[in-house]
């Protein structure tokens, strides 16, 4: 038998069993879902404006209101992507990354280190989000990724740090077109070269 379709059925054998046990979230986008216990939805309202309007359900928490609406508190926005509690995305006005949990705090869940970057992809998995450097309105949209942690303290806060996860010294140098993160998981395609 040719070893290049043994290797190739190999392949697909193993896609075929870890894409059987893999969770990814949705793809960046005006609208998406912060998932889990204290899940919320956003949209970026289309008027021009890019405002971020958010709403939630009542039984989670009575508290709050049917409409969550941040207009002071998150910024306005040119493409969101949801984690588990928390949403992300990239500003319409700078490219940079901004994270927020469901209770409108005011701080921003972006490390330090990133928040000075522009992004052109962002990728919110369950806990940790990856985004492409790169303007998000620049006809190029090649870059490297930047990943961070966006853990939930034991009160219900959230809190960010750099990933040590899901940073690796030899994927570090490759440059990506498009990303997508799950529940443990980034993947995505990279230039040639």
């Amino acid at each position: 038998m040719n070893t290049l379709f043994i290797k190739i059925t190999f392949f697909h054998l193993l896609c075929f069993i870890f894409l059987k046990s893999a969770s990814g979230f949705g793809s960046m986008g005006p609208i998406s879902a912060a998932f889990g216990k204290n899940g919320f939805f956003c949209a970026i309202d289309a008027s021009g404006k890019q405002d971020v309007i958010c709403w939630g359900n009542k039984t989670n928490n009575p508290s709050l209101p049917d409409v969550l609406n941040y207009p002071t508190d998150v910024p306005s926005m040119a493409a969101l992507s949801g984690g588990d509690g928390f949403l992300c995305g990239i500003l319409s006005n700078t490219s940079q990354a901004f994270c927020f949990d469901s209770m409108g705090s005011r701080s921003d869940l972006v490390p330090n280190v990133y928040k000075p970057n522009a992004y052109s992809h962002i990728a919110a998995g369950r806990n940790h989000v990856c985004a492409i450097r790169g303007s998000y309105y620049s006809e190029s949209d090649w870059g490297s990724v930047d990943c961070w942690d966006i853990i939930r303290k034991s009160n219900g806060t959230f809190v960010s740090r750099e990933s040590s996860l899901f940073y690796n010294q030899y994927t570090s140098s490759y440059v990506f077109k498009k990303i997508v993160s799950g529940d443990g998981f980034s993947c995505g395609g990279v230039k040639d070269g």
